[in-house]
């Protein structure tokens, strides 16, 4: 039988008898149950389950640091709680490898000493190269002076943007580039990947110099595309929101904490959430599969707001997040920005390709995901919700003629 997790509520007062004695108890039962004399997972805040200790070693730093507070909350059996990855004996894949090796760059210090880590400071100086427009070279010289002139001898800043960016391309913030026909006719990828010539209208897909006439050319040699759609792929993202320990419990709020008393507060409590459970059950039958939903408006990006210019970027919303959470900016997942200097208009279903594709292999096959707690399973993902303005819906239905019968739903299924 299981020992009583009470003592977990004490984590403030960890000099207190009843959570010292809980610390012990917990560790008897963890070691008996894993069957392993040796080492168990430790579930220290730090450590998150992601490294394996002694019994002392363990011990000690739920006496010094704590317990996760999710450990506690989010199961009634600990056979599957946080000693699943000792019990199952499975190990990280690949990604999830990726993930845990960015939670120690981020705990590494910047020089013995340190207040920043190598990561964070990283994060804040390459958002000010985006702020700045600065170039990858004056970055670069930008470290040099950092880590040659101000920095203690011993520091891990990179020397380098590249050694920058792949310090940070773990975080799963990279985009593909899609050229696209400058009339919005058609992308440049797939089988017509290779192509010159726009297959519609017969524009070309190049920039041209107007003084020669000829291609422009970037410094490297490459053709300069007339439009570029900027796609972030959508399946790393979601693995990520399984990996850290705290959002892996958030993405099952709606099924476990959520309270069903017949009140609105949650996208959950809607019957067209509760319909979609009584169509799709299996899908319903792992609360941990990803409802999303898809919003989408232009703005104008630059400081002069009489520049006509409008850049679109088309948004997803993870609902299984608690409401206080789902619709927080910082929980929003950018899924492409579409160029402008107009908004595509009835021909952004031409731009939605790559999201449908995806979001149609996510429904039908899913995706292998390390669950933080649950260890591997595969998450499939369903659109339930669009957001959009009303007043431009007959322009958006224009495209619904061109595209997949999942775009047919998204574009007659708008909630705003």
């Amino acid at each position: 039988m299981a020992p009583s997790k009470g003592w977990m509520d004490l984590v403030g007062d960890r000099l207190n008898d009843v959570y010292l004695r809980g610390v012990e108890e917990f560790l008897d039962y963890a070691f008996k149950k894993t069957g392993r004399r040796g080492e168990v997972r430790c579930p220290r805040v730090k450590c998150s389950n992601t490294y394996s200790a002694t019994r002392e070693v363990v011990g000690t730093h739920l006496k010094v640091y704590g317990i996760i507070q999710f450990c506690g909350q989010d199961t009634n059996d600990m056979d599957t709680d946080i000693f699943a990855s000792d019990i199952h004996k499975e190990e990280p894949n690949e990604e999830a490898n990726k993930f845990y090796r960015l939670l120690r760059d981020f705990e590494q210090p910047l020089y013995q000493g340190s207040k920043s880590s190598k990561l964070s400071c990283l994060v804040k100086l390459l958002h000010i190269k985006s702020l700045g427009r600065w170039s990858n070279e004056s970055f670069t010289m930008l470290l040099q002076l950092l880590k040659d002139e101000l920095l203690p001898q011993g520091s891990n800043l990179p020397q380098s943007y590249y050694d920058a960016k792949k310090v940070i391309q773990d975080l799963g913030l990279s985009y593909k580039k899609i050229d696209a026909c400058v009339n919005n006719c058609m992308l440049y990828w797939k089988e017509d990947e290779r192509l010159d010539f726009c297959k519609i209208c017969g524009y070309s897909r190049w920039k041209t110099d107007k003084y020669n006439g000829e291609d422009k050319v970037k410094t490297n040699g490459k053709r300069i595309p007339k439009k570029i759609l900027r796609y972030f792929p959508l399946k790393p993202r979601l693995q990520r929101l399984f990996m850290s320990t705290k959002t892996a419990s958030l993405m099952r709020w709606h099924k476990d904490k959520r309270v069903d008393d017949g009140v609105m507060r949650h996208p959950a409590d809607s019957m067209a959430w509760i319909s979609f459970d009584k169509l799709h059950p299996n899908f319903a039958s792992d609360s941990r599969n990803v409802r999303l939903g898809l919003a989408s408006d232009g703005f104008q990006p630059f400081a002069n707001s009489k520049m006509p210019y409008s850049v679109w970027p088309v948004l997803l919303i993870p609902y299984n997040l608690p409401p206080w959470m789902c619709m927080k900016q910082s929980n929003f997942i950018l899924s492409m920005l579409i160029p402008g200097p107009e908004g595509p208009g009835d021909a952004i279903d031409i731009y939605l390709q790559p999201l449908v594709e995806e979001l149609k292999e996510l429904w039908e096959t899913g995706i292998d995901t390390f669950d933080a707690y649950a260890l591997y399973f595969q998450v499939t993902c369903g659109l339930l919700w669009t957001i959009n303005d009303f007043l431009h819906m007959g322009t958006y239905r224009v495209g619904v003629l061109r595209e997949s019968w999942l775009v047919l739903v998204v574009i007659r299924t708008p909630v705003g």
